[in-house]
């Protein structure tokens, strides 16, 4: 299986996410994470999309990392 088949995304709106610095912050976080592959952010949109390795990494414990942050993560319809 490849690293591709095993990732997924993530769609996530971020409450309170309102300019480029706050996404880095939230970006920086993820990144560091085991198994994240991606992260992209649109703050103007206040959405975040993750792709991550669920054979690693749960998306409870991406949801957790963000509120560690100082943010509220609120999953998204894909």
């Amino acid at each position: 299986m490849s690293v591709q088949s095993r990732s997924k995304r993530l769609r996530v709106r971020i409450v309170g996410l309102d300019c480029a610095s706050c996404s880095r912050v939230i970006n920086r976080a993820l990144e560091g994470l085991k198994g994240v592959r991606n992260v992209g952010t649109s703050y103007m949109l206040d959405l975040m999309l993750i792709d991550y390795d669920p054979t690693i990494l749960t998306k409870d414990e991406i949801l957790a990392a963000i509120k560690e942050t100082g943010y509220d993560a609120i999953p998204a319809a894909n």
